[in-house]
């Protein structure tokens, strides 16, 4: 028993020493294996990182402070550049040129240096052919064992900077053909609202500015009439294009102008609008009235032209036959009056026609230089006689007016159809007044007037305190058949005599 028992107190002894034996060999040999997985993790990771700096697009440099020798580039920087790595390392990028402004180069740097890091700085730079591209440049300090160096990351932009660039220009030609556009162009919105507007709206109402005018209400402060714009919203609001709406605008002055209106509804946006086109063309629609009504004129004057020569014909024979009548009817004295009367009636009906020839123009005229003060004073008895007692007569005759040339029949002519006219349009009395005076036509009243022409004239007007008359009487005054008399009370020659000596 007591041998065993030594046995079994040795045997406790040899298993406690055979366990620190193995503990420090296992220990060395973890160190080890972990030693080299660190070193085998850290030269995968080098590797890693060595593929992803060599295959970026970008280029990718290391370089040593303070003299900017290159130390390493990626195979992104011998693209861009066009430099094989063995034609860099060892070199500084001024001795290669690589900055094509060497004053951004310094600034660059200096940066650097002061701040630590840059972002985003934009700068050119010479590739090895000489060609100047954009870049986009991203740099930091580092210290790399004991050298202080740069590292930079390069992107080229070229093709970027082109298209911002290509994109500028255009905006900027399409600006300038809004902004020297002659027709007004404008973004507006279904309520009202002017988002945008060209300088010729702006002319074209009368403002001082684009910021004046988008401050406007455009149903309010534009529309002659507020609801039409609402109808023309509810006419064309579903539609994506409109074309040629002819709409009365009012200008800041107070003047109004026909607009025609051309546009396209623009959605994508928050809010919706229109971009609209509008052309004025007041004096347009005033130019083709004018040519209608002279074309109007024409056609009549060349009709009341040719009846006048055959009625002139007629009354010659009814004129000469009384002549001999009156011979032979000299005893009779009831049959003399009768030859007296038709006599008459036919110098009345003569004096007609030469109204329609003057309005023709076919009349034989014989000018010659005239006082019209003179004039208007000699004719002033007759006139009082044709306008009454209780029409008053002022003449308000200019003191140094200029001498015209014309046709003193016609003059007379001319002065009695007005007086008659004015007269029948005051039958409860009133003022008739004549006025004489120079002036002088300029482009903007000749522009509306068919058959004025620019430069100095003398004027003869004459106005009353009448009823006046409506804009279809005025379309209608120069027909020389159109008359405002009910039926049996008039010639029916209107103003043509004073269309016609205008």
């Amino acid at each position: 028993m007591a041998k065993s028992s030594k046995r079994i107190r040795r045997s406790p002894r040899q298993t406690q020493a055979n366990p620190r034996r193995g503990a420090h060999g296992d220990g060395i040999s973890r160190v080890i294996s972990e030693r080299l997985r660190t070193e085998e993790d850290l030269r995968q990771s080098r590797e890693k990182y060595a593929r992803m700096i060599h295959a970026s697009p970008d280029a990718i440099t290391l370089r040593t402070l303070p003299d900017r020798r290159y130390l390493e580039v990626n195979e992104g920087f011998c693209r861009m550049t066009g430099y094989r790595a063995e034609e860099v390392l060892g070199k500084t990028s001024a001795e290669l040129h690589v900055w094509a402004d060497p004053e951004e180069r310094r600034g660059t740097v200096e940066t650097i240096l002061r701040q630590g890091e840059i972002h985003e700085e934009k700068f050119r730079f010479r590739t090895k052919s000489g060609e100047i591209r954009f870049g986009q440049l991203a740099a930091v300090r580092v210290v790399v064992g004991d050298q202080l160096c740069i590292l930079s990351v390069t992107r080229d932009i070229t093709a970027r900077k082109q298209a911002e660039e290509e994109l500028r220009r255009s905006e900027a030609n399409f600006r300038s053909l809004v902004e020297d556009a002659p027709f007004g162009i404008l973004q507006i919105t279904l309520e009202g609202r002017i988002l945008q507007a060209n300088p010729a709206l702006v002319r074209m109402l009368g403002y001082d500015s684009e910021a004046e005018l988008c401050k406007l209400d455009m149903t309010r402060d534009v529309y002659q009439d507020p609801k039409q714009r609402q109808r023309l919203i509810a006419e064309h609001w579903q539609k994506d294009e409109f074309h040629n709406v002819e709409v009365p605008w009012k200008r800041k002055d107070g003047k109004f102008i026909t607009a025609m209106l051309n546009g396209r509804r623009v959605t994508g946006h928050a809010p919706a609008y229109y971009e609209v086109f509008a052309e004025d063309i007041t004096e347009r629609r005033v130019l083709e009235r004018q040519l209608l009504q002279s074309q109007k004129m024409e056609a009549i004057g060349r009709l009341a032209g040719g009846v006048a020569h055959d009625f002139n014909n007629l009354l010659g024979v009814v004129l000469g036959h009384t002549e001999i009548l009156e011979e032979y009817a000299s005893r009779d004295f009831r049959l003399h009056k009768s030859i007296e009367a038709i006599q008459n009636a036919t110098r009345r009906a003569s004096a007609l026609t030469m109204q329609l020839l003057a309005f023709s123009r076919k009349q034989v005229v014989a000018p010659r230089i005239l006082d019209l003060n003179a004039a208007a004073r000699e004719i002033e008895k007759l006139l009082h006689r044709v306008i009454g007692e209780d029409i008053g007569l002022i003449l308000r005759l200019h003191p140094h007016v200029s001498a015209i040339r014309m046709d003193p029949g016609q003059l007379d002519q001319v002065l009695m159809n007005l007086v008659v006219n004015a007269r029948d349009a005051m039958p409860n009395g009133g003022k008739l007044i004549l006025e004489t005076g120079d002036v002088t036509l300029e482009e903007p009243y000749v522009g509306q007037h068919l058959g004025a022409a620019t430069g100095s004239f003398v004027l003869l007007s004459i106005s009353d305190t009448g009823c006046g008359m409506d804009q279809e009487t005025l379309s209608h005054i120069f027909e020389p058949f159109f008359t405002t008399k009910e039926k049996g009370k008039g010639t029916g020659l209107g103003l043509s005599t004073v269309y016609g000596h205008r």
